[in-house]
């Protein structure tokens, strides 16, 4: 391989790290390996096949993860109630439990996305896995607190566990996007697709086992088991993940400083002071607002059905199953627009649809008394296609509004870009199912998504909205000019430069003869 080949090679690595991959041989990445990086990173379409090791490495990683902890978040969601009952606890206090864990996402995921490029990715995303494994062990054995020590010690224990599984589930999923986005690019919107899939899986399994195991070990043995599937991951994750590494510059006086960021603006408040990433992120919070609306008030309306229970809980998975199975075909549409909002606005005003004839809405001339089943699941099936298309290509757009505004495409950019992403989708699972609550007590089931689906439509006008705005507004990024690429070649580290701890060993400790 010659030189021109070797440096394309290191380049299109995603971060030109020469340490020692877990997923691969050697410290240097093949011809084939290159090629394949370079159509990842092409305006092609996106194929497995074509990947490279590395790349595979890194998906099966975050896959497999993602899927056992969704099962950990959403075995939960059926026996926690039965746990609480027994010990007289309120179904408020039940809810505000459930609520901390949105709220911990809410606080963590920006400053886990901050401070990613410090930590390193990698370290990250195997510690957000073994908080989220030791903790969901650690919330089965909250079973054998005595009844005799009240209410109070069980629920202060909740809180806790919430709040760390929180931590690491935050820490896991933004450091997956950071890493996904920087090795990935402009593909990034179809392997997020794919890691939906398996997202959508386990919160469609994970009830379903949680209530076999249940049966034959009671409360504890549910979390036990997962927990002990996502402990058990750790090795399976090290060997597996490749790590991912910045571009370093050096620094050398306050000018250059200056040139590579303007003092004082984060990359987040950059993020945040555009209005087409304000209205993308306003979106990211109904879209996961109107999936959490449901929980508590779905299961009071199937009880009018006179269902039995495995009945219901086959309609409880409807909605994730249809989410897992539109999720690729959306990545892969919004892969081949030219603005992933030709599909978020579709997808929202389908979410509507779905709300307003989920609901019996009187906006449609439904009756109050109407209730019909089939409704019911045909209303669930569309809503998750609908969610899977108003979801899945925002990420890419917040992305695109970051580069777009003179952020450079580092590890520093892409963690801001996870972390407030994940913190809105999580503000959507926080104040989802308080709305939710309060407004069935008020005014109903019907008008609760009455109210849900006319948030969805005016988003959808915002999006449109937006989009006109930035074909005819939005001024193109200026080029660099001569100076400035020179002043950035002298700045950027060369891929040489990175030193693997066995390098940094033989540089210091071995004798010099030893090392000519």
């Amino acid at each position: 391989m010659d030189t021109n080949k070797e440096a394309a090679s290191r380049q299109n690595s995603y971060g030109g790290s020469s340490e020692i991959m877990s997923c691969s041989d050697s410290l240097d990445i093949d011809e084939s390996d290159a090629h394949s990086s370079e159509e990842v990173q092409g305006e092609g379409s996106f194929s497995y096949r074509r990947l490279s090791r590395r790349h595979k490495c890194v998906i099966v990683s975050i896959c497999t993860t993602s899927f056992i902890i969704m099962m950990s978040e959403s075995i939960m969601s059926p026996l926690y109630p039965v746990e609480t009952e027994v010990r007289g606890i309120s179904t408020l206090v039940s809810g505000w439990v459930f609520a901390a864990y949105a709220l911990g996402q809410v606080i963590f995921s920006p400053l886990i996305g901050k401070y990613i490029p410090n930590i390193g990715s990698r370290f990250v995303y195997l510690s957000g896995v073994f908080f989220a494994g030791g903790c969901t062990l650690l919330f089965g054995i909250l079973e054998y607190i005595p009844l005799a020590d009240g209410q109070l010690v069980f629920v202060v224990f909740c809180f806790l566990m919430q709040i760390v599984l929180s931590i690491g589930v935050t820490a896991q999923q933004t450091a997956a996007f950071t890493m996904a986005s920087k090795e990935f690019g402009s593909n990034f919107t179809a392997v997020f697709g794919m890691m939906e899939v398996f997202v959508g899986l386990g919160m469609t399994v994970g009830p379903a086992i949680g209530g076999f195991l249940y049966t034959l070990g009671g409360f504890h043995l549910p979390f036990v088991v997962v927990g002990c599937l996502i402990v058990l991951s750790l090795p399976f994750n090290y060997f597996l993940l490749p790590s991912v590494r910045d571009e370093r510059r050096y620094m050398s006086t306050n000018a250059d400083r200056a040139v590579s960021k303007p003092k004082g603006i984060s990359a987040t408040r950059t993020i945040l002071r555009d209005p087409t990433a304000l209205v993308t992120l306003l979106s990211v919070v109904l879209g996961a607002g109107v999936w959490a609306v449901l929980d508590p008030i779905l299961e009071p309306r199937l009880t009018d059905f006179d269902l039995t229970p495995e009945m219901s809980g086959v309609i409880f998975l409807i909605l994730s199953a249809s989410y897992a199975l539109g999720s690729p075909i959306s990545s892969w549409v919004a892969d081949s627009l030219p603005d992933n909002r030709i599909l978020m606005v579709p997808g929202f005003l389908v979410c509507a649809i779905s709300h307003l004839l989920l609901g019996g809405s009187p906006l449609l001339g439904f009756d109050p008394d109407y209730r019909e089943i089939w409704l019911t699941i045909l209303s669930l099936i569309t809503l998750g296609f609908a969610i899977s298309m108003a979801v899945i290509p925002s990420y890419q757009i917040v992305l695109d509004v970051a580069t777009d505004s003179g952020l450079e495409d580092n590890m520093e950019t892409n963690g801001a870009v996870a972390g407030i992403w994940c913190s809105m989708y999580a503000v959507g699972d926080f104040i989802g199912p308080i709305f939710g609550g309060w407004m069935a007590d008020d005014g109903g089931f019907a008008w609760t998504l009455t109210y849900t689906g006319l948030a969805c439509i005016l988003v959808s006008i915002l999006l449109i909205i937006s989009a006109v705005c930035d074909k005819k507004c939005r001024k193109p990024r200026k080029s660099l000019t001569d100076d400035e690429q020179s002043r950035t070649k002298l700045l950027q580290y060369n891929d040489d430069d990175y030193l693997t701890f066995t390098e940094v060993y033989i540089k210091t400790l071995v004798p010099p003869l030893q090392m000519a």
